[in-house]
């Protein structure tokens, strides 16, 4: 039987020195058919003579560069249609993949085309300890509106596309989000609620999500990370997209609630903040 082709999408800025693991972890991996897009959003170091060194000993290897750069989340959306297989793995530049991470995602879904999202466990790697997040030990699978529940209360389940194989029809990021300025500007400038709407909305369009317990993926969270030198803005970014996104799915079955909860935590958090608690 044919392999079902995935495109790995690999957007990157001035990661020379980070961006070889990124890619060679997608080379190797036990699931062959593969396209590895990799969109140079206009690096100033030596990142995209990193990236056609590899694409002459990998003819899967889409080798893309900006002429300016478009913000982290525009270098996705161009990436994002470029990519001609079946389903799509995200994979940022300071992250890495174990071998057999594909061939586990795809494996539940390749038969069941109402599984439009699969997840694994992650291994989250700071300069001084290794920390595990978003695994489900006793459970592999939850209904569309089980996962966007535990989403949006802020659960396991995870806010980055890294971990996960989405279908390609389902996988979008888009700019501009809803009519929140402040949720568009840190979007623009840190890609900080993109990401995470990305796996709500292809959720949304899934009657299930397929989970791997496994620790297949790892993430970087080095000096160069977004998420570790920008936290209150991509903290404020997923407040504000969770927000935006509860209003757009609170008719939907199983979804009864939600926005009056994510409510009551705002509230909360800004008497905290008054009362210096």
């Amino acid at each position: 039987m044919m392999q079902r082709k995935v495109s790995v999408l690999i957007p990157v800025y001035n990661r020379e020195a980070l961006v070889a693991r990124s890619i060679e972890s997608a080379r190797r991996q036990t699931h062959a058919n593969l396209e590895i897009v990799v969109t140079d959003n206009a690096s100033t170091d030596g990142t995209w003579e990193v990236i056609n060194r590899l694409a002459t000993a990998d003819s899967r290897i889409r080798p893309l560069r900006n002429e300016t750069n478009l913000g982290p989340t525009r270098n996705w959306i161009r990436g994002l249609a470029e990519c001609t297989g079946d389903f799509v793995k995200i994979l940022w530049s300071d992250d890495w993949l174990d071998p057999s991470c594909i061939e586990e995602l795809l494996r539940p879904m390749a038969d069941q085309p109402d599984v439009g999202l699969a997840f694994t466990a992650v291994v989250v790697h700071f300069a001084h300890c290794d920390l595990p997040f978003h695994q489900f030990p006793e459970r592999t699978m939850f209904t569309s509106a089980e996962y966007l529940r535990e989403s949006l209360l802020g659960g396991q389940a995870p806010v980055s596309p890294a971990c996960s194989l989405v279908r390609r029809e389902l996988a979008h990021f888009r700019l501009p989000i809803g009519d929140d300025p402040e949720l568009n500007r840190i979007a623009e400038r840190f890609g900080a609620g993109p990401d995470l709407l990305f796996l709500m909305e292809a959720a949304a369009g899934s009657s299930r999500v397929v989970h791997v317990p496994k620790f297949l993926t790892h993430l970087g969270a080095g000096q160069s990370s977004i998420t570790m030198n920008h936290p209150r803005e991509v903290h404020e970014g997923y407040r504000r997209v969770r927000e935006y996104f509860a209003g757009q799915v609170a008719d939907r079955p199983g979804m009864a609630g939600i926005k009056a909860r994510l409510n009551v935590r705002r509230w909360r958090r800004t008497i905290k903040r008054v009362l210096h608690l």
